[in-house]
């Protein structure tokens, strides 16, 4: 018993020397919207800034959103007549603040799509949702400085509207061209 009260205490000795020491938590790490999206290392706070400066006097709305990237919505009463998508002046002079921001990061892209209220027939608000779309991606190529591969446009008609179409100010709000801007992974 003697000869094994050493041998279990050198066994207990190494075996409490392979014991890890327990973990502390690991501290949270911080997330920044600003670098979240795209390529690593947008800044996207710059970036928006940048557009919001370029825009200052045009009626589009730019937000950043939580993933990354900018959102910059267009009421379409401001840039196209009813039914139309022929670009009014006010819109042409707010799209060459953004082909300017576009132009000045040759990195980003645009996507472009365009919104109706649920008035008429659904095929024709698609149609003419396509179109808008169309036009500014045409006006922002056009204006030039842009390569046409950054830029994508599509129609979403009615499907997706931002409030109900339920009163004439609502349907206001449902009418729109939204420009999303990201960065290539």
């Amino acid at each position: 018993m003697r000869t094994q009260r050493p041998l279990i205490l050198a066994t207990l000795f190494a075996l409490s020397a392979c014991a890890t020491a327990p973990r502390s938590p690991e501290a949270p790490v911080a997330t920044t919207p600003a670098v979240a999206a795209g390529a690593p290392g947008t800044n996207w706070r710059a970036i928006e800034s940048d557009f919001r400066t370029r825009t200052a006097d045009a009626s589009a709305q730019i937000e950043g959103l939580p993933d990354g990237g900018l959102r910059i919505t267009i009421a379409a009463g401001t840039g196209f007549d009813s039914g139309k998508s022929h670009l009014k002046p006010a819109l042409a002079r707010t799209l060459a603040g953004i082909a300017d921001g576009l132009a000045a990061h040759p990195t980003l892209h645009a996507h472009i799509v365009g919104h109706t209220d649920s008035v008429g027939r659904e095929g024709y608000n698609m149609l003419l949702s396509r179109q808008r779309a169309r036009a500014v991606r045409n006006h922002l190529i056009a204006l030039g400085g842009i390569d046409a591969a950054r830029l994508s446009a599509e129609g979403k008609g009615e499907r997706e509207p931002r409030v109900d179409n339920d009163t004439p100010e609502n349907r206001r709000l449902n009418r729109r061209v939204e420009i999303r801007i990201t960065a290539p992974q």
